[in-house]
């Protein structure tokens, strides 16, 4: 772990604390962007990208915000254990999660082995679902506390080539919004799902089916992992306090 100008253990009145996993690049690197231009101190989490996750904390650091990068494999949940006791230790404290981490793995389901679609499906889940379970004596010992799961219009609408992906995004939202019930009036926790963001997860695409993609947008074009930031940042801000236990699609109308 590699801080920036990181303070000492938070008091109560002190800033958030927000751990963003799969934070080194896209989406990640853009919530974590705007949470800490919202002053709060963030967690940066990769996995193996450790250069690209120093050059965020670092772009963050020199626009006066304060971050740290922590490296675990999120599907590892001794990882994930081992990330939030040294959580605890330097801060005392976590006040914002957002699941962020999870990949595609396109492939039509009868040329995908047995073996690829149920990393590929594990994976995604246990991301969210371990980070969740080991965030959570923390988170509620604050008094507003919030989750933001990043799921994706795989998960809503199904993508074809994706039957991994859209099953483990779809999972997601049932997982959000069964927890939503079981944590009522202590956290808050909501699911967001971007479609087609210009992300390096894009570059791979092929032309073809870029354009296939943006001609079921309304709006024809793709979205900004800025304008995924600002809505996650939205969420956690409890400014909007009565969206709770929902899925909020961010994806050009794809969905409407």
């Amino acid at each position: 772990m590699k801080h920036s100008n990181a303070p000492g253990a938070s008091t109560t009145n002190g800033p958030k604390v927000a751990l963003v996993t799969g934070a080194s690049r896209g989406i990640g690197a853009a919530i974590a962007r705007r949470l800490a231009a919202d002053g709060a101190i963030v967690v940066i989490n990769y996995r193996t990208s450790e250069n690209e996750a120093e050059a965020v904390c670092a772009e963050i650091q020199a626009t006066g915000g304060v971050s740290v990068t922590e490296q675990a494999d999120v599907t590892r949940l001794d990882d994930v254990r081992a990330m939030m006791k040294r959580i605890r230790g330097n801060y005392g404290r976590l006040d914002w999660l957002v699941n962020n981490a999870g990949y595609a793995d396109d492939g039509m389901l009868l040329l995908t082995s047995h073996e690829r679609w149920w990393s590929t499906f594990n994976d995604n889940v246990a991301a969210v679902v371990n980070v969740t379970r080991l965030a959570l004596p923390l988170l509620l010992a604050q008094k507003d506390a919030a989750i933001i799961n990043i799921s994706s219009i795989s998960g809503i609408r199904g993508v074809e080539g994706q039957t991994a992906y859209s099953a483990a995004k779809a999972a997601i939202i049932g997982f959000t919004k069964a927890l939503s019930r079981e944590l009522a009036g202590k956290i808050s926790i909501n699911c967001v799902a971007p479609g087609p963001i210009e992300t390096e997860m894009y570059e791979k695409v092929t032309e073809e089916r870029r354009r296939a993609r943006l001609a079921i947008l309304p709006l024809r074009r793709m979205g900004r992992p800025e304008e995924v930031a600002e809505l996650v940042a939205l969420l956690l801000s409890g400014r909007s306090a009565f969206i709770y236990g929902q899925v909020l699609a961010i994806d050009g109308g794809a969905t409407i």
